[in-house]
């Protein structure tokens, strides 16, 4: 039996983390397929938007996983590297591979008529990538790599804070207080405009709070985990609740969806993401070794799924649109088949880079 880590190849990895990164993955999935059904007939999609704000927590939690590893011995040129090869190396090839092929999963374009490069496409993306803007050929979601790449920019001045000392520790919290008062301060201000809320600067950006989060979680002394899981849980829910009646008020008074709480940077999903990512790192949890195993193993291949996935939800949508009628069963059926794909071949690819590697490796 196994308790929070499992043995993967030469490597012991967090349990607790690897389920986590999983369950994110399916919620991602579910949030892409689903979002574009917040309204029907003018009126909001209660059950839809109700479904979904408890999805939108994924992203954030991904960072927070990166902030729980982020700070441990490795040099800074170390990190560097290995983002060069994990991240940045498979970021270039999914935005290439989406400009050309994309417009064929788009219907736009025939397969074979995505061989006739078109150098504006290329422009247009560059001009886009230069912005730090990914809102270009089915690369929306991307938008998540260059949040990864400016955590790593911000490192050196993160590594300052992000130590064990009384100073330090307490500059991390003010961080937080300060980047979490600033969005109180913006979004309900939003929500009730006659309030008339002075603003409060924040030089911390949201994606960098929880980055700190995560390191400061995993240094907290957990005395009472079942607790400490409870907190979490209840943070969650309760602020995913908050965020949905918000969107709801501004449903009302603006008569069309705003995405003011529907988003990681808003109060309510910061908050939210934190309970989650407490409640999922706070469980006990024992299993078989091997089983461990497996799920350290769809874990590690969740980011190379993230990239790829805007290849398979439309077309497996549409599958699914022709083959079942009930649109809930469609939308299931969508989400498995969209993680099951996504998951086998990214663990393919996966394999293919880590062959390249120690080929590389060999040559040198």
């Amino acid at each position: 039996m196994i308790f929070r880590k499992a043995c993967y190849g030469r490597e012991m990895r967090n349990i607790n983390v690897e389920i986590l990164r999983i369950i994110c993955f399916i919620m991602v999935i579910a949030n892409h397929i689903i979002s574009p059904g917040y309204v029907y007939n003018g009126e909001m999609v209660d059950i839809v938007c109700l479904w979904n704000i408890f999805n939108i927590v994924a992203v954030p939690c991904f960072l927070m996983i990166t902030g729980y590893f982020l700070f441990d011995d490795k040099r800074y040129i170390d990190k560097v590297k290995k983002m060069f090869k994990g991240v940045i190396l498979p970021f270039a090839i999914s935005i290439i591979l989406y400009i050309i092929f994309f417009p064929w999963v788009a219907k736009e374009k025939g397969f074979f008529e995505c061989f006739y490069l078109n150098k504006e496409n290329f422009l247009n993306a560059w001009e886009h990538l230069r912005n730090w803007d990914t809102s270009f050929s089915g690369c929306w979601h991307l938008w998540y790599i260059f949040a990864y790449i400016k955590v790593f920019l911000w490192y050196p001045v993160l590594r300052i804070i992000c130590k064990e000392g009384n100073l330090e520790r307490v500059a991390r919290q003010w961080m937080i207080i300060i980047c979490l008062g600033s969005l109180f301060m913006s979004n309900f201000q939003i929500l009730e405009p006659t309030l008339r809320l002075p603003s409060l600067y924040s030089f911390v950006d949201v994606n960098v709070m929880y980055i700190i989060v995560g390191y400061e979680f995993k240094n907290i002394t957990q005395r009472r985990p079942g607790k400490i899981c409870l907190y979490g849980l209840g943070l969650f829910l309760v602020s995913s609740l908050m965020g949905y009646f918000g969107t709801r008020r501004l449903f009302s008074i603006h008569g069309e969806f705003q995405y003011t709480f529907y988003y990681s940077g808003s109060l309510f999903m910061a908050l939210a993401s934190i309970g989650f990512f407490v409640f999922v790192m706070s469980l006990k949890i024992t299993m078989p070794n091997k089983v461990g195993q497996i799920i350290c193993k769809i874990g590690k291949n969740t980011f190379y799924a993230y990239l790829i996935q805007y290849f398979f939800i439309w077309p497996i949508r549409d599958f699914f649109r022709l083959c079942v009628r009930n649109a809930m069963v469609q939308y299931m059926f969508t989400i498995v088949g969209t993680v099951i794909i996504t998951l086998i071949l990214s663990s393919l690819l996966n394999q293919i880079r880590e062959f390249c590697c120690r080929r590389g490796a060999n040559i040198k």
